[in-house]
């Protein structure tokens, strides 16, 4: 279900933002600290999103990379509690003891 959202969102953002570049086809002027430059504005704003992608994918990396590990970790152990559960319920087979009479 979350998946399902996830992709949702990601399409709804995907044709706002197409929407909102072919909207605005008009030159701009970009000032920065060394120029200056002109560009079409719907490229600014592709720029600016995609931009904003990489930063957010940036910013997450690390946090995704430790979750990946602690998961392969987990399922590392549970595992092992499953094994050693498996071998607890094994039925034990009766062992023969010799009786006094047999010695």
């Amino acid at each position: 279900m979350k998946k399902n959202l996830t992709i949702l969102l990601l399409i709804i953002t995907i044709i706002a933002t197409a929407a909102l570049a072919l909207a605005n086809r008009q030159y701009v002027e970009v000032n920065y600290l060394f120029g200056s430059f002109r560009s079409p504005l719907i490229l600014l704003i592709l720029v600016s999103v995609l931009l904003g992608i990489i930063i957010q994918f940036l910013l997450t990396f690390p946090k995704n990379l430790a979750n990946a590990r602690q998961l392969k970790h987990v399922r590392r152990e549970m595992e092992d509690v499953k094994r050693a559960l498996g071998e607890q319920q094994k039925p034990v087979e009766p062992v023969e003891i010799p009786s006094e009479e047999e010695e």
